[in-house]
């Protein structure tokens, strides 16, 4: 019973929202995939405004990098570390992976199945919980790469703030971070596949001068399309197309 009276407050929820969609004068995402899912799902066009980065925070600190990947996100399923250990254990040489979250949904128990996981697969895994900006920025430097094989993400500022800090990453092809890597030059896109996701992984640690290529790559392409300089800008340009 509480099931079926669920589907239909649900569904009228979805109903008015749907209403309210039509009548907003302006509905700003922040990415093309977010644009195309609006459109498909309440049939109207919304305006493209991309987030930033701010990129005096995320910077190159020059210091030696480790051969560790990292990964930084919400500790849920969503995020698919579990992808990420899978793919590492496609390795013959399995880098180490550092976790860094400040937030999460049933952490104990998706946390307790990361590491079973990992042990069963040979794989050393590491956690840091609610690190300051100070530290995660240095954390994106001394990383070899970043890591972010989550789940049709809209945009994801990750990636963001690991090239603004000469980092490359490694995706996967789905979701808002087909819009901020660009493949074979900040990064690799990859299918959700743990081994050509570990090949990835694998030919930026065994590739010093690619990762330092792809690295200055990345953080061009921020100081050109990704600072928050950028966003405002538009964000101020729709907002005045909608009010007049």
């Amino acid at each position: 019973i509480f099931s079926f009276l669920k589907k239909i407050v649900i569904s009228y929820i979805i109903k008015i929202d749907r209403i309210n969609a039509k009548k907003a004068t302006l509905i700003s995402t922040s990415s093309l995939y977010s644009c195309e899912d609006l459109y498909r799902n309440y049939g109207v066009h919304p305006k493209l405004n991309y987030l930033g980065v701010d990129a005096e925070k995320f910077r190159p600190l020059d210091i030696p990098k480790e051969s560790y990947v990292l990964s930084v996100g919400a500790l849920n399923p969503a995020k698919a570390q579990d992808f990420l250990i899978k793919s590492v254990a496609t390795l013959k040489d399995k880098p180490p992976i550092k976790f860094i979250y400040n937030y999460s949904y049933g952490e104990k128990e998706y946390q307790q199945y990361l590491i079973s996981l990992a042990d069963s697969l040979g794989v050393s895994i590491s956690f840091e919980f609610m690190v300051s900006d100070v530290e995660l920025v240095k954390a994106y430097n001394q990383a070899a790469l970043t890591a972010f094989p989550s789940l049709l993400e809209p945009l994801g500022l990750v990636p963001l703030e690991s090239m603004a800090c000469r980092t490359p990453v490694v995706g996967v092809a789905e979701g808002g971070i087909r819009e901020t890597i660009i493949n074979n030059e900040t990064g690799f896109l990859t299918e959700r596949d743990p081994h050509a996701f570990g090949k990835a992984i694998e030919l930026l640690l065994n590739d010093k001068q690619l990762m330092s290529e792809m690295g200055r790559n990345g953080r061009r392409s921020v100081e050109e399309k990704w600072l928050w300089g950028h966003s405002f800008k538009t964000l101020e340009k729709n907002i005045l197309k909608a009010t007049r």
